[in-house]
């Protein structure tokens, strides 16, 4: 309980020094916790002192890190006392040396003793002892040893000559008893130890040295007196057999085993103090403790831990993430953000707060809660719940398309945007479907006649002129004719009057005797080719080209009066074709 008692006397102590910058008056040293023992005045790096040390302290190297532990201790003695110089006297801190019964110790008799109960076992190193004066002689060559064993003696009070008074011994052993015995045989009073004061110094708490002014840093706050080695661990932040190397920037704890890498610290250059391993900057959301490598308790998450997740308004039974408090399933309906604590506004509403009140097709004035029904129903065309999809005949923005109103190929599905998958009927166009072609007109988009600019859409009437050879109010009665026809008639009746005139010149020529018949010679009369027309009046019919029939010819009209019906169809083929 001491080691956890000091534990945290440190951690408090280096917080203070942390945020402060400085160490609290009367503290010094790493993580100030060690004393000055004069007052409030020392440095708080070294721990000198400038002016005197407190009651029961002694100045070595500047610092007052020597204790008296003798000081007001239990004394007693096996060899009486003189008068009233009780054995208390000589550890009531009264170092006068006159020899009044009021500040000394005066033994009865002759192998004398005196001894004090320290308390507990220490590691003892050095005593000052002060005589009464002119009687030195009376504590010379006196035995010192610990624990009332006469025989383990760990110094000698040295022989009179030249003693100096006060008398510096060294004593070095661990013990709770310490003994001074005077074993001489003198008459009377003459070995009868006379003493004023006895002072027993050890180091303070983390110090060693004959002088007790080096620093060491044992977890149980001691350290061997002369080597400063360290008989159990390292306090938090250091490591070595005096404890007396520092952590390195990324290690801390005791014995320097934690990673400073293993923190969950708010920022990535966070500091890392050697002693606690605390982030300066504070934990992650999620984290708690001075180093931030504790996880939030179950049933809080976030910054510092102090987000509750029964406050949260999750859909479903959803677990906590002791980091954000996110909801497995989303908000319910009307909260929003990842812990869904944040209540949705008065202009929108259902999960996430994503649907908007006035993009609802409610009929009449419906009031927006946190689910968004429409309490009055949904206007024609919309489903749902908050009316904000189209039903299963309607389609497109508003959901104003209506799916039989389309003019697809087949039986195309009707999803929200109408498009025909499989194409539209001929003279309809738009992905729905629903819009003539240029160049048609009326509900089922039949073609325009031969108009010279589009005609109306509705009656299909033209605004403008027909084209040639087009007539009525759609010009859509054909009244050309083929120019192979005109042509036929022309020739036959050119043909016509030829034949008159030259059956006209025979008839002349054959009964005014200058036309005869003359026989061909040497011509069989069965090779001989008459052509007589008589009077019937017709034509001997042309001689066929070299390679042509009748078909042929019947072909070429069919293909001259095509080429003239391209000529008056080109624009309108041109309009609807491409559109």
């Amino acid at each position: 309980m001491a080691v956890v008692r000091l534990l945290r006397v440190v951690v408090l102590a280096g917080w203070m020094q942390l945020l402060l910058g400085s160490c609290p008056p009367g503290q010094f040293g790493d993580s100030c916790s060690y004393s000055c023992n004069c007052g409030t005045s020392c440095n708080e790096t070294t721990g000198a002192c400038s002016g005197d040390c407190d009651t029961g302290w002694r100045k070595a190297g500047g610092l007052c890190q020597k204790q008296n532990i003798a000081l007001n201790k239990a004394a007693s003695t096996t060899s009486g006392q003189y008068s009233n110089w009780s054995p208390s006297k000589a550890v009531d801190g009264d170092r006068d040396i006159n020899g009044e019964g009021r500040t000394c110790f005066h033994a009865g008799r002759s192998q004398s003793d005196w001894t004090v109960d320290l308390g507990r076992d220490y590691q003892l190193y050095d005593i000052r002892i002060y005589s009464r004066r002119n009687y030195y002689w009376r504590n010379a060559n006196s035995n010192i040893y610990l624990n009332n064993n006469s025989s383990a003696i760990c110094s000698t009070l040295p022989s009179p000559s030249s003693t100096p008074n006060p008398t510096d011994v060294t004593c070095n052993g661990t013990g709770r008893y310490l003994t001074i015995r005077n074993p001489g045989t003198g008459p009377a009073h003459s070995d009868a130890l006379t003493i004023c004061e006895v002072e027993i110094y050890v180091c303070s708490p983390g110090i060693y040295g004959v002088n007790c002014n080096t620093s060491c840093h044992c977890l149980d706050s001691t350290c061997d007196r002369l080597t400063g080695f360290c008989p159990g661990g390292c306090r938090p932040g250091w490591q070595g057999q005096r404890c007396d190397t520092a952590c390195n920037n990324t290690s801390y704890g005791t014995n320097c085993n934690k990673s400073c890498a293993e923190r969950k610290c708010a920022a990535t250059n966070s500091s890392c103090d050697h002693h606690t391993g605390a982030c300066d900057t504070g934990c992650l959301p999620g984290w708690i403790d001075e180093v931030c490598t504790q996880e939030c308790v179950k049933g809080t998450y976030g910054t510092n831990c102090i987000s509750f997740c029964p406050d949260r308004h999750c859909a479903g039974n959803s677990s906590c993430n002791h980091v954000t408090g996110s909801c497995d399933l989303g908000c319910d309906s009307g909260w929003m953000g990842a812990d869904c604590k944040d209540e949705c506004d008065s202009q929108h509403y259902g999960s996430n707060c994503l649907g908007v009140c006035f993009s609802r097709h409610c009929v009449g004035n419906s009031l927006c809660n946190s689910t968004g029904v429409c309490d009055s129903g949904c206007e024609t065309g919309w489903t749902l719940a908050d009316c904000t999809e189209c039903d299963s005949q309607h389609y497109g923005s508003n959901c104003l398309g209506v799916c039989f109103s389309r003019h697809c190929v087949g039986n195309s599905l009707c999803n929200s945007t109408g498009v025909c998958d499989s194409g539209c009927e001929t003279g309809w166009t738009l992905a729905d479907c629903t819009e003539c072609k240029p160049g048609t007109f009326g509900p089922d988009c039949s073609r325009c006649g031969h108009c010279d600019v589009t005609c109306n859409d509705g009656d299909g009437r033209c605004p403008g002129e027909c084209l040639d050879g087009f007539i009525g109010d759609r010009c859509d009665i054909d009244v050309r004719v083929s120019p192979v026809t005109s042509g036929v008639i022309g020739g036959a009746l050119v043909m016509a009057v030829m034949l008159c005139l030259n059956t006209g010149l025979m008839i002349f020529l054959w009964k005014s005797g200058r036309l005869k018949r003359t026989p061909l010679t040497g011509t069989p009369p069965t090779e001989v080719r008459e052509t007589n027309t008589g009077d019937t009046g017709e034509i001997p019919a042309p001689a066929l080209s070299p390679g042509m029939n009748g078909d042929d010819y019947t072909e070429l009209n069919e293909v001259t009066r095509e080429r003239e019906q391209s000529l008056y169809d080109v624009i309108q083929n041109n309009v609807y074709e491409n559109n």
